[in-house]
């Protein structure tokens, strides 16, 4: 008999519940092949017979078999989502494998076969050798989830499930990444966790709960478990056709390669809203406004291009669409990918998207075309409701995404033009697009034709007004929370107040320090707040006291990664702080602490010269996100800029001089709470504001703000004595700890030291009370001394011997309602955190050990126009109008400046959202920017070009239709990004970096040179290196730390040089290297033109070989196939 203290009561309850409610028991369970047979035997003699007898003609006997070996195949080939929604074709015979609910016009037979789906569970699903699964749920026949399930009451909880999985073989069918199951849940009684790819120790677990009182969690439910949701309503027989139709998505797979593509599940609060949104849009059609609030972290971009998808094609019950187009507003190339790649996996219908951000007019045509989903710009958003206003016989949803403040130059002031409507700027002149969208929608009045979707992390008091609804009382709410606090407790952002102090504060503790004898701290520490009282203006001050806090209490963070941003008020504070803070760190021989500065127009430096950003840095304002990536640059000093949405993961400390209100307060301290694997916590020391201010600011979205108003250092000794009188932590434990952590010991060895304090924490099972009392001293603790480290450097080691054991305690003795449960991240964790704990000094930085990003998607091949200039004629045309003596080698620099112009993303974005005049404009300043930026190649052609009165214009003017004819078919880097590689495209992940060796190997760069070569001899085509094969950008820190200087220049000067040793000058000249940023990483782009006769490339083992692309590969050519496709390609030679 079963007892009630293991998990089988649990699964069979969930079982049962499935099976009363649609679901039916899985029959003849294959294991090898990882199949329900009968329930797939049955599902095709019900819905397909004849298809079975057509079939079974073909091929004679044995049709169950060969039918279950074929379906076999096309999961392993195309995976199981591919195969559910377009079934397989057996030696012409057609498969359907499941049958979905239509969008609209439901008959009775359509009914029928969407009914006749069979949808089971098997309990304890066997993988082979005596191991099973909990659960698996399957579409007719097809496993599609597992479950690991778990009960407190065993003595095993979430946690252990997790681990469970973590030790499955992932190379099983019902593991294999797409190609049965989608999602894998690990769950207990309190909180669910889920997975959508097993790596072994590296599987990533996501939380999927529904939140508590606006935290991490799950609420209380009566008569139930506190997961009853998961199989009541996500797992529910309607629920799970649904998800696999139009939720399950792959993005950035290539073609015929689902597994390199990232599958993408919706996490709870995603799942809720986009079918509470659909739900209420098709009760109450048109002419609403609905107000998502959405903190960072929840995945906006994946809720809106499933929100999208969904209201393009929703129907009301009596069968009428409720919307006839679609239009997302966005800023955000990643969004418009996004939306892309989610719809192309439901549907392969074409023109269901179009991008319709070059001009109104092309908006305009969209519109009265009804194209199902438009995605526009912000700038455009007023066109919008103007044009919607024009088509009251057309419905519309518009969808706009919370605007991203941190655009600069033309595009900021295109936005600005486009969205003020009546002064929304604040008091420094940035736009407030918050502010100016709620403007727009007022004056342009109520549509009944438009419904209004807003998706925002911090919207304000009158836009909440405006779209939220409005509850009896008064107050309005929005219609979709997901809260920062929630965010937080998941893990998706840092908690940015955990350590936040005011100047007064900090100026205290570090007092008290030097005025207590008994408070030891580390010799020769810098009496950093020696200043009672700060000047306001007094600069000087101010950046010391940054510097010195920077230099001891934050650059070892993030194993020596850790960056910080100083905010200022003014232009002016900024520039003076820029000179301050590089002055002191001067001053005291600090090394490897680059400051770099942010700010919009030119200002005077104090001594009468008008300084800019440029000059000051060194580089171009869109420079700036990539230089500062870099390792050596490490404080940034803004103003009225990056403010918000700049994201920098490696950002750990803010120094704040600047007055802070409502929601610019919550966007500003906010660009710390982006995560890292190696990113433990943060720091803001605040010069201007006070702790009541930020609470009040923070409130309306952090829910339960807590900043602590301890001063006193000595509260950390009087807490450690109150925590060691419980008796659950040892003195003995703490020695054994710190040892086995600081000797890089195992896992298993750190969990058995904490496992006996976690068995004399549960002998207080009956005393709730003084558990609870436990982990809040424990949780103080951990809080307090994170803190304070920031501020005082103690010697005492037994703080940290305490520090280190209670931090790794907390997460084992958390409460089972999944708030603190959570924190499953891997191993890498611990030993990051440890390499910061032991580091000291400058280390030397390892390469690729960013967050992995989510992989740019497939939008298909890609071309570009040739433009051959009459090169005599134009040479002498020069030389007889301005007296200069050019060759054809001087002319190639400037033909060298035209690639690097026309590959430039910022010059495509501004051909294409300009008119002709304004570009015209715009490409005399890209150029003379580039007739610098090459001085060094060819001086005489830079001082004729700047000297020589009407040179460059007349070159500008010549150049011009040139290149407008071929930026007209050129991409930018993310539109590559989002293709698969083909004839004139290629990926590759580094230039000479042998990823398997982990250093420089010889003969790496060989691909290179054969791409490049091909590339010459195959029409041109586009070479991208720091990306893998799925399009993930990862950047060349692997490349650029193989050289004594670790710089651009060091490896573009060292690709030219093996260029032109492997295919001669003339060739090298016709490769274009340019260096992009993409998604916090800095990646190569080269461009590559035909060459005008054929090129043999030398590499490390052929002197001689012949290369062109077939295909989306690069192949060597020989003897007579060499001869033929060389008379071919040349036939005037």
């Amino acid at each position: 008999m079963t007892t009630p203290t293991r998990e089988e009561p649990f699964e069979a309850h969930i079982a049962d519940y499935l099976l009363e409610h649609g679901y039916v028991r899985a029959e003849r369970y294959d294991t090898d092949r990882a199949l329900d047979v009968g329930n797939l035997v049955k599902f095709l003699d019900e819905t397909q017979a004849d298809r079975l007898i057509q079939l079974e003609g073909l091929i004679g006997p044995g049709i169950e078999d060969a039918v279950v070996n074929r379906l076999t195949h096309q999961l392993k080939q195309r995976g199981s989502l591919d195969v559910l929604r377009r079934g397989w074709d057996d030696r012409g015979v057609h498969f359907d494998l499941a049958y979905f609910a239509p969008a609209s016009g439901i008959n009775p037979d359509v009914e029928r076969m969407y009914r006749s789906n069979r949808i089971s569970v098997m309990r304890q699903v066997p993988l082979g050798e005596g191991q099973s699964v909990d659960l698996a749920l399957s579409i007719n026949g097809v496993p599609v989830i597992t479950a690991e399930l778990k009960r407190q009451t065993a003595g095993q909880t979430l946690t252990d499930a997790i681990e469970q999985y973590r030790r499955r073989d992932p190379d099983l069918p019902l593991f294999r990444v797409a190609e049965r199951a989608v999602v894998h849940f690990a769950l207990d009684t309190d909180a669910v966790a889920m997975a959508t790819t097993i790596r072994g120790h590296e599987t990533h677990f996501l939380p999927f709960n529904r939140g508590r009182d606006g935290g991490a969690g799950n609420p209380d439910v009566p008569g139930r478990a506190k997961t009853s949701y998961l199989w009541e309503e996500v797992w529910s027989w309607d629920s799970l056709l649904d998800l696999m139709k139009r939720f399950v998505a792959i993005h950035g797979a290539p073609a015929n390669n689902f597994r390199e593509g990232k599958l993408i599940f919706p996490r709870y609060h995603q799942l809720e809203v986009v079918r509470k949104l659909e739900a209420h849009a098709r009760s109450n059609g048109s002419g609403e406004s609905y107000l998502i609030q959405h903190s960072a972290g929840s995945g906006k971009s994946n809720s809106i291009a499933w929100t999208a998808h969904r209201l393009h094609s929703l129907h009301d019950p009596n069968d009428e669409r409720v919307f006839h187009t679609v239009v997302v507003v966005t800023d955000r190339r990643v969004l418009d990918r996004q939306i892309r790649d989610t719809i192309r996996g439901f549907e392969h219908t074409h023109g269901v998207i179009e991008a319709a951000d070059r001009n109104s007019q092309q908006l305009a045509d969209a519109l009265e075309r009804n194209v199902p989903i438009v995605i526009t710009t912000l700038q455009k958003f007023p066109f919008v409701i103007d044009r919607i206003g024009l088509l009251p016989d057309r419905r519309y949803a518009v969808i706009v995404d919370e605007a991203h403040s941190s655009q600069t130059g033309d595009a900021a002031r295109e936005m600005r033009e486009a969205l003020t409507v009546g002064g929304t700027r604040d008091q420094e002149g940035e736009i407030d697009v918050d502010e100016a969208i709620r403007r727009t929608m007022e004056s342009a009045g109520t549509h009944e034709n438009l419904s209004f979707f807003a998706f925002s992390a911090t919207p304000k008091q009158k836009t909440l007004e405006m779209f939220g609804n409005r509850l009896e009382d008064g107050r309005h709410v929005p219609f979709h929370l997901y809260s920062m606090r929630q965010a937080i407790e998941e893990g998706f952002i840092m908690d940015v107040l955990q350590n936040y102090t005011t100047y007064q504060r900090y100026f205290e503790l570090t007092k008290l320090v030097e005025d207590d004898p008994e408070l030891t701290t580390k010799e020769g520490s810098r009496a950093i707040a020696r200043f009672l009282e700060l000047h306001p203006t007094n600069v000087a001050q101010k950046a010391e006291v940054m510097v010195e806090h920077f230099q001891h209490s934050v650059r070892r963070k993030i194993n020596n990664r850790a960056k910080a941003m100083v905010v200022t008020s003014s232009r002016a504070a900024a520039v003076r702080y820029h000179a301050a803070i590089k002055k002191h760190i001067a001053d005291e021989g600090y090394a490897n602490i680059g400051v770099l500065v942010a700010f919009s127009g030119s200002i005077d430096d104090g001594t009468g010269v008008q300084a800019t950003e440029a000059q000051l840095n060194g580089f171009g304002e869109s420079e700036l996100t990539d230089q500062f990536d870099k390792p050596e640059n490490r404080i940034l000093v803004v103003a009225e800029k990056y403010q918000t949405g700049f994201d920098q993961p490696l950002l750990h400390t803010m120094y704040v001089d600047k007055k802070l209100q409502g929601v610019n307060a919550v966007q500003t301290l906010s660009r710390l709470n982006r995560t890292h694997p190696a990113k433990s916590d943060t720091f803001v020391l605040d010069f201007v504001n006070t702790v009541d201010e930020i609470r009040e600011a923070f409130q309306p979205f952090y829910e339960t703000t807590e900043l602590s108003e301890a001063t006193d250092p000595n509260l950390l000794y009087d807490v450690r004595t109150n925590l060691m009188e419980f008796g659950v932590i040892w003195p003995d434990d703490l020695d054994r700890y710190a040892e086995a952590f600081f000797s890089d010991a195992a896992i298993g060895e750190l969990e058995s030291i904490l496992d006996g304090a976690v068995s004399r924490y549960h002998q207080f099972a009956e005393d709730e009370e003084a558990q609870e009392d436990f982990k809040q001293l424990l949780d103080r603790y951990v809080r307090l001394y994170s803190f304070l480290t920031h501020v005082i450097s103690f010697t005492d080691p037994e703080l940290e011997k305490l520090y280190l054991f209670a931090r790794a305690l907390k997460p084992k003795i958390a409460d089972r309602d999944g708030r603190d449960l959570l924190d499953l991240s891997d191993d890498v964790d611990l030993v990051a955190f440890r390499l910061e704990m032991t580091s000291e000094g400058d280390i030397e930085l390892e390469p690729g050990t960013d967050t992995p990003l989510t992989p740019p998607t497939g939008l298909g091949p890609g071309s570009y126009e040739e433009f051959v200039v009459r090169l005599s004629e134009l040479i002498d045309s020069i030389n007889d109008r301005f007296g200069t003596d050019w060759d054809e080698v001087d002319w190639l620099v400037d033909e060298q400046r035209v690639r690097r112009i026309v590959a430039d993303d910022a010059v495509i974005e501004a051909f294409r959202s300009n008119n002709s005049r304004d570009f015209r404009r715009l490409l005399a300043d890209r150029y003379l920017d580039e007739v610098h930026n090459t001085r060094d190649r060819n001086e005489k052609v830079w001082l004729d070009t700047i000297s020589t009165a009407g040179l460059l214009e007349a070159i500008i003017d010549y150049r011009t239709p040139e290149i407008e004819r071929r930026i007209a078919g050129q991409k930018t880097t993310d539109e590559l990004l989002a293709s698969d590689e083909s004839q004139h495209l290629e990926f590759k992940e580094t230039f000479r970096w042998g990823l398997h060796q982990a250093k420089a190997v010889p003969g790496v760069e060989d691909s290179v040179i054969k791409t490049v070569a091909a590339f010459l001899n195959s029409g041109g085509g586009t070479l991208i290196i720091g990306v893998a094969d799925r399009g993930e950008a990862v950047g060349l820190d692997a490349d650029l730390n193989t050289f004594s200087s670790p710089d651009r220049d060091s490896l573009e000067n060292w690709l030219y040089q093996k260029l032109e040793t492997a295919l001669g000058f003339n060739n090298s000249r016709l490769a274009t290297l340019t260096f992009v940023g993409v998604d916090g990483v800095t990646i190569a782009r080269i461009d590559v033109e035909p060459a005008p006769e054929e090129v043999w490339a030398k590499t490390s083992k052929d002197p001689e070989a012949f290369f062109v692309r077939h295909g989306n590969a690069t192949k060597q050519l020989g003897g007579a196939d060499a001869v033929g496709y060389i008379r071919d390609q040349w036939p005037s030679q």
